[in-house]
């Protein structure tokens, strides 16, 4: 009997240590020994509402001109240069377009297709500043096509993994968020963040595969970001926020939710069995996005469902403002809280021509009133301006997507 009670107790403490070895290498787990900037989120209820004014000082519209080449139905990813110019990717028909600062039309980069020099499967891009080129990351080829910026194809580099994700790190680097799910490889890899060189070799990788989360592959949007001097990795649901160089991958910042937070055995078994879950909840809270800027950070996040927008200090102290509902009383009627991209401390947000027909069809009604919100929330008369309904009726339903650039106050 003290033989079978010796051997259960040592088979319960391998069990826990096993469990704590696995959780402290995962990217949902927060190492202990982190140095992490911890940045505390004070409860959301999910119906704050904003006005534009309250964080924004400007709002710019860019038309993304609209022809047989430059033809997009969705922006899945924005890129957005120095200069003004704007890398649009539409995952949704493997098109690359390429326009100006003022959305006219430049070239589309690469085609889609099987041939040499096409991509078949476009995944994910990123604009290669050092270089002044793009990359594509092709699944079905797996491969890393480089094009410049004519759109013409230069050469290859081929990846040995699944990649959900990349971003370009420097000169010689590149880092993949991988994706394990159904991938049977000759060369498996054990961590799920690797940083590669030129030639597809590993030069660091960390935030350890658990086998167990096999079937958890959700689809990711914005999964690296970069401020002017750093590049960052959040893993889809969690809450921490990592710094990439080629020399390592580390914890920077954690977005702390409290008891709203995603409980842990939530992430197991497949995502589409977690994003039940968060929608069954009225109160579980994750992170979407992350962007850093010189006037803050801006958090896309979610609750219960609800998309909302968190704007914080940089010293990351408090929780400045947030949104589940914003009101534009600057500029053009229309309001999203989904960001895209920011950049040069600047907000890229895209909306649909249809969002403006509404508006279009209110400001040819005689003696209509259009409303937006006080400092309290409370509702009030917004007289739309001349240059509001040239916008407006600009408009077409078949047009491109539209960008709204909205510059930030410092928070």
């Amino acid at each position: 009997m003290k033989k079978k009670l010796l051997y259960f107790l040592l088979f319960m403490f391998a069990t826990f240590m096993n469990s704590c070895k696995k959780n402290a290498s995962f990217e949902y787990e927060l190492p202990e020994d982190s140095n992490v900037k911890t940045i505390a989120m004070e409860p959301l209820t999910g119906y704050e509402k904003l006005r534009y004014s309250d964080v924004y000082s400007k709002v710019e519209y860019i038309q993304l001109e609209t022809n047989d080449e430059s033809l997009v139905s969705e922006v899945s990813k924005l890129e957005v240069l120095d200069d003004g110019k704007l890398i649009v990717f539409d995952k949704k028909i493997g098109a690359i377009v390429l326009f100006d600062e003022k959305g006219k039309y430049i070239n589309r980069i690469g085609r889609k297709g099987n041939g040499h020099g096409e991509y078949a499967y476009p995944i994910d891009i990123a604009y290669d500043k050092y270089h002044n080129r793009v990359i594509v990351y092709d699944s079905a080829k797996a491969e890393m096509l480089i094009f410049d910026m004519d759109g013409k194809y230069i050469s290859s580099i081929g990846i040995k993994w699944f990649a959900s994700a990349f971003s370009i790190i420097d000169k010689k680097h590149f880092c993949l968020f991988l994706n394990h799910y159904g991938v049977s490889s000759s060369t498996p890899c054990t961590d799920n963040a690797v940083i590669i060189d030129h030639s597809g070799n590993i030069v660091t990788q960390d935030l350890k595969y658990d086998k167990d989360l096999e079937n958890f592959h959700p689809e990711t949007s914005n999964t690296f970001t970069a401020d002017e001097s750093d590049i960052y990795l959040k893993p889809p649901f969690s809450s921490i926020v990592y710094d990439i160089n080629p020399k390592a991958i580390e914890a920077a910042y954690y977005i702390d939710f409290g008891k709203d937070e995603i409980p842990r055995e939530w992430i197991s078994g497949n995502d589409w069995t977690l994003i039940d879950k968060i929608r069954q909840s009225s109160n579980v809270t994750f992170l979407r996005s992350f962007f850093k800027t010189k006037n803050g950070f801006v958090l896309n996040v979610t609750k219960g469902g609800k998309e909302g927008l968190c704007f914080i200090g940089l010293k990351g102290e408090k929780q400045a403002k947030a949104a589940f509902s914003m009101s534009n009383d600057m500029y053009g009627l229309q309001s999203n809280i989904l960001m895209k991209a920011v950049h040069n401390n600047k907000c890229y947000i895209c909306l649909e021509p249809s969002a403006f027909n509404t508006d279009k069809e209110l400001l040819q009604l005689e003696g209509i009133k259009l409303y937006t919100i006080d400092e309290k929330g409370d509702p009030i008369q917004y007289i739309p301006s001349q240059k509001d309904k040239d916008l407006v009726f600009s408009i077409n339903e078949t047009d491109n997507p539209i960008i709204q650039i909205c510059t930030l106050k410092e928070l």
